[in-house]
């Protein structure tokens, strides 16, 4: 059997797999890798459309041209690490759990942004990283404005800390249409 499929769709099964992963409380190791194979693809995408990475945009904006391509490298460790084998076959990583949550938040945040749509899993995440994190992400540049209000009346709704409490409650928001699925 062989399917056919698009780098927005690898993108799209990388992410949601990945996402699935997370509120089972899942491997983080797979999660940061299938996050990261989605964020590198959306984030490529996004630059052909002029839609930049979060990531990417902070990284730039606070970070001297001279050590960019130092920092990069750096972030790119537990992703190259979790590929290849050729140079460090004995290595080990000190590998940082919270890390793929902001690869997942910001491949959402690609996804949608490139797609103008919002895949139930991938706006529940998104919510629930924007819910949990409020002293990290800036409403003012909150991409999707017409979710604020969704966001402000969900978020005591649910313990942040518990993932799979936290999907039920966005999930069944997302269901009864309390959530919209377009832009």
């Amino acid at each position: 059997m062989k399917i056919h499929i698009s780098k927005l769709d690898a993108a799209k099964r990388q992410l949601e797999a990945a996402i699935n992963i997370f509120f089972h409380e899942g491997d983080p190791v797979s999660i940061h890798s299938l996050s990261r194979a989605s964020h590198e693809i959306l984030e490529s995408l996004g630059k052909k459309q002029g839609v930049k990475s979060v990531i990417e945009m902070g990284l730039e904006q606070s970070i001297k041209p001279e050590k960019w391509k130092e920092i990069k490298n750096k972030l790119n460790i537990p992703k190259n690490f979790t590929k290849h084998a050729d140079k460090d076959s004995d290595g080990v990583l000190e590998f940082h759990t919270e890390l793929p949550e902001y690869y997942l938040w910001d491949a959402c945040r690609l996804y949608m942004l490139l797609t103008q749509e919002r895949p139930k899993n991938i706006l529940v995440y998104y919510l629930w990283f924007t819910i949990k994190n409020p002293d990290t992400i800036d409403d003012s540049k909150f991409p999707f404005p017409q979710l604020s209000q969704s966001i402000l009346s969900l978020g005591s709704s649910f313990n942040r800390n518990d993932k799979q409490q936290s999907y039920l409650v966005l999930s069944s928001a997302y269901d009864t249409a309390k959530i919209t699925n377009k832009i």
